[in-house]
């Protein structure tokens, strides 16, 4: 997403707007079919204000996404990389440190292996720099 963000042509605003314009009516059509099975959000007995919080955050999760695609632009490549690597890190801690979620050995063992390829990734491409043959 990224990498397609810096290479359009497209300020952050006008292109945030044309990719919830691509998914606009696949959506309505969702929101409309789960409310005609009366599985849907916006009629049950939430209320009003309930919904209108469900609005306003989808308003709300759109600054932090126009940010990003300001900062896309301005940033390399691998800062943008490690930061989306290190985000789902600070997720997991986050919830396993404030929201007590469990964190068991399986999860411990995933979690390690990720961290061990991303070094292993990271350490080969740091070595091949310093080992590339000079023209």
């Amino acid at each position: 997403y990224g990498f397609i963000r810096k290479l359009a042509v497209v300020d952050s605003i006008p292109g945030l707007a044309i990719e919830s314009l691509y998914l606009f009516l696949p959506a309505l059509a969702a929101v409309v079919w789960l409310e005609t099975q009366g599985s849907g959000g916006f009629t049950s007995t939430w209320g009003w204000q309930i919904n209108a919080l469900l609005v306003f955050a989808g308003v709300l999760t759109a600054l932090p996404l126009i940010g990003f695609s300001y900062a896309v632009r301005r940033v390399p490549y691998t800062v943008i990389g490690f930061m989306q690597y290190i985000a789902p890190t600070l997720q997991l801690l986050l919830g396993v440190w404030f929201f007590h979620e469990p964190f068991d050995t399986a999860r411990a063992l995933g979690f390690g292996a990720i961290w061990l390829g991303l070094a292993l990734y990271a350490g080969e491409g740091l070595w091949r720099s310093r080992h590339r043959p000079r023209v």
